[in-house]
């Protein structure tokens, strides 16, 4: 343990620690950000959580981005943590452009994307003794969109079908989002999915 003093009011320290022996030294620990106030009544202070890290993209499509990231490194062992994933288009300015959604996992799913557009997005904890900074930004592309298309059904058995007997109907459709089959008997709908092979 060790006692700093004389840190100036109004100002922000980052500290780290470094073990060492007559072996040589450790690699530096974890940085740890102190915001020093003025407190005239020295009363003990909580300190917010240490921002989310490692936000990355887990899966994503042509309309939607799945992103998830870590819990802050430093926070209290009884903190409740939630957050908030913001995320916006670059090409669009404003704050307006910014939206932001709360959770209380360390993951979302970003979903009614544009295809094939790029997203900026940084997420922040919330405790309650404050929030922390931002975690850093992550930039992400949903894919490309693909027309759909579909392929004639494939009907098995292909001989004769037999009064009473049982067929297998084969729908194999293409595109990006996946796109949803729709088969008609008739002109009378029987079955409706959203996926790109469909057997009935």
């Amino acid at each position: 343990m060790a006692r700093i003093e004389g840190l100036e009011v109004n100002s922000t320290y980052h500290l780290f620690v470094v073990a060492a022996n007559e072996q040589g030294t450790s690699l530096p620990s974890s940085m740890l950000l102190l915001n020093i106030t003025d407190d005239k009544e020295h009363k003990e202070v909580t300190g917010i959580p240490s921002p989310p890290h490692s936000l990355s993209v887990s899966s994503h499509s042509a309309t939607w981005l799945a992103l998830s990231w870590q819990p802050p490194q430093f926070s209290l062992p009884d903190d409740k943590i939630s957050y908030t994933l913001y995320y916006k288009m670059p090409s669009l300015t404003g704050q307006g452009n910014v939206t932001a959604i709360s959770t209380s996992v360390p993951g979302h799913t970003l979903e009614k994307l544009t295809p094939n557009t790029q997203y900026v997005a940084w997420v922040k904890a919330h405790s309650d003794a404050g929030d922390s900074l931002p975690s850093e930004t992550l930039l992400a592309w949903t894919d490309p969109a693909y027309p759909a298309f579909v392929e004639p059904p494939t009907i098995n058995p292909v001989n004769l079908v037999v009064e009473g007997s049982s067929m297998t109907i084969l729908c194999i459709a293409m595109g990006t989002p996946t796109p949803t089959i729709s088969l008609y008997i008739t002109g009378r709908l029987v079955r409706q999915e959203v996926t790109r092979h469909m057997v009935t």
